[in-house]
């Protein structure tokens, strides 16, 4: 489901994001290339990545 109309991010984008590091909205956007506009999307974005992160989700990066 796309979250962010404006910059068309996915909840698969966001859960991506989480697993690969990312723990703000912030860097979901950068990691894309992108900042945000409206700002709408800014608290379904945020529940994802918690929801994400706390369900153990994301994957260890090499230097941790």
């Amino acid at each position: 489901m796309i979250i962010c109309v404006c910059n068309r991010i996915s909840d698969h984008d966001i859960r991506a994001a989480a697993r690969a590091g990312a723990t703000c909205c912030k860097q979901v956007f950068g990691g894309r290339g992108k900042a945000p506009q409206c700002g709408s999307c800014m608290d379904a974005m945020g529940e994802i990545l918690d929801e994400t992160i706390a369900a153990g989700e994301r994957h260890l990066m090499a230097a941790e």
